[in-house]
């Protein structure tokens, strides 16, 4: 089971194998870093040790908020699943960001005496990121941890990062997200009153206030998704953006109709959002019967492709 440590927390190990970053998404790419971690592991017996930030470390150095592939929450919950036996949270902050790449590493040797340090191809960190493979490799204050390297993991040819997958996201491209990140793209938020209009035209709709603001939230559209709530799935339509045909509030929104289920009141209830795929752009439509023909369109998409 997944142990829980702060940096600064005087839990200590005598030897370890660790790796560094942010890890936002824990996607394919940050997934094979991982494993390459759990396999050294395996090969020299040692307690395997992930490091990463909260907050992000760019809300810290760029002083704004950095939109996230997931929360910090959902973060821990892939973890869990995970082999790691540590995962060491730095509560990030200005003067941490300052500390330069060897003062950081004097506090890793202290606490967690590491065997081995497994970086990712692009693993920066310390003071201006200073901290990078060639540094580490090539200092003799190291010589006695092996730093390893990961190359890049692709899908034909592409490295998988998290700005490609945000890139996905923000186009739509919703397909190509999840298959980076080896699972559905999936946002938490609590269910809220809206304007009541989704009933008068019969698709009863979920309002959803996302509870973690900063996870990046896909371009507008309507997308096939699942909600989830109280351990139960259930499929379902949502729409993104701004609502132009019934609305001229420039605000985005985030609606779901659940397909096929009856009365369930989810007022007040946190419910997960797992995306699919893109159904559609937001269109403004004539009038509210046109909205609700094409609505009713999508439905039949979603039902007859199931």
């Amino acid at each position: 089971m997944l142990k829980y440590h702060n940096l600064f927390d005087g839990n200590t190990l005598n030897s370890s194998i660790i790796t560094i970053g942010n890890y936002d998404g824990i996607h394919l790419g940050h997934k094979y870093i991982l494993e390459e971690m759990l396999f050294l592991s395996m090969e020299i017996k040692l307690p395997t040790v992930l490091l990463t930030f909260n907050p992000h470390t760019n809300d810290v150095i760029f002083n704004k908020p950095t939109p996230l592939l997931c929360s910090y929450n959902k973060k821990t919950e892939i973890l869990n699943m995970s082999r790691l036996n540590y995962l060491c949270v730095v509560d990030f902050t200005q003067e941490i960001s300052r500390i330069n790449v060897d003062d950081f590493m004097k506090i890793l040797i202290k606490k967690y005496n590491p065997k081995s340090i497994v970086l990712g191809y692009d693993n920066k960190f310390g003071y201006k990121k200073t901290g990078t493979f060639n540094y580490l490799s090539q200092n003799n204050n190291y010589k006695n941890i092996i730093i390893k390297q990961c190359n890049e993991f692709c899908i034909k040819g592409i490295p998988v990062k998290s700005s490609s997958i945000k890139k996905f996201l923000i186009n739509g491209m919703i397909d190509k997200a999840n298959e980076y990140l080896g699972y559905k793209y999936s946002i938490s938020g609590i269910v809220v009153r809206g304007n009541g209009i989704g009933v008068k035209i019969g698709f009863p709709t979920a309002n959803i206030e996302i509870n973690e603001n900063k996870q990046l939230i896909p371009s507008n559209g309507v997308y096939s998704v699942n909600l989830t709530f109280n351990n139960s799935k259930y499929s379902a339509i949502c729409n993104i953006g701004t609502k132009p045909t019934i609305s001229m509030d420039s605000d985005r929104s985030l609606e779901v109709h659940l397909i096929d289920v009856g009365n369930i009141d989810l007022y007040n209830q946190i419910v997960d959002i797992e995306f699919n795929f893109k159904i559609r752009d937001e269109v403004r439509f004539k009038n509210i019967n046109e909205l609700k023909n094409q609505i009713e369109k999508d439905i039949k998409l979603l039902v007859e492709g199931e």
